[in-house]
């Protein structure tokens, strides 16, 4: 079972690493601007592209290769998925430092098999599966919170983020609860 999940991993890994190298020619950035709102994208692109901004299409005016694109700034932060009309897709977290500033982290579209890779592992070793579920959760909630563990602030919220936003929306939702309950059986065993 481990080595098949292990398979799996690798040849999603290998499959986004080959994708990544075949659109290299429509490949962007994201960098922040003097104006706390705007991003600019540089890129290869001419007069107007259409970008998909977290699932919702936007046009985005270029000249001399860079445009730019308007974002709300929170301190708390969001994650922002920008993909080009070539199908390059990057992930963001934007959020407002303290001083004011904007603070935009790239974020690897290969950290996403993190969680479910570190709860599988930790269940297998330690049989103990909320466990491990909370932990694979967690990783995931400090993943898309920006990978902000500099500041224990933000690790605390993270945990809070779990109990508040996903597990208890789990707990809520009768999909979610009977994938935990057959979990408790698997771990009973």
């Amino acid at each position: 079972m481990f080595l098949r999940c292990l398979l799996i991993a690798s040849i999603i890994l290998f499959g986004a690493f080959s994708s990544t190298s075949r659109l290299a020619a429509q490949d962007f950035t994201l960098t922040n601007t003097d104006d706390s709102d705007l991003l600019q994208i540089s890129g290869p692109f001419s007069d107007t592209t259409t970008f998909l901004i977290n699932g919702e299409e936007q046009r985005v005016y270029f000249q001399d290769g860079r445009g730019s694109i308007q974002q709300p700034l929170s301190r708390k932060g969001h994650l922002l998925s920008v993909q080009n009309p070539a199908g390059s897709l990057k992930l963001y977290h934007l959020s407002k430092s303290r001083s004011g500033n904007t603070r935009l982290i790239s974020l690897p579209l290969w950290l996403s098999i993190v969680p479910p890779l570190l709860a599988v592992i930790l269940a297998l070793l330690f049989k103990e599966v909320f466990v491990a579920l909370f932990a694979g959760i967690w990783s995931g909630a400090i993943i898309a919170g920006g990978l902000r563990i500099d500041a224990p602030f933000y690790i605390l919220l993270s945990i809070l983020e779990v109990v508040e936003k996903y597990a208890i929306t789990a707990l809520a939702d009768t999909g979610h609860l009977s994938v935990i309950v057959f979990s408790l059986l698997i771990g009973g065993m």
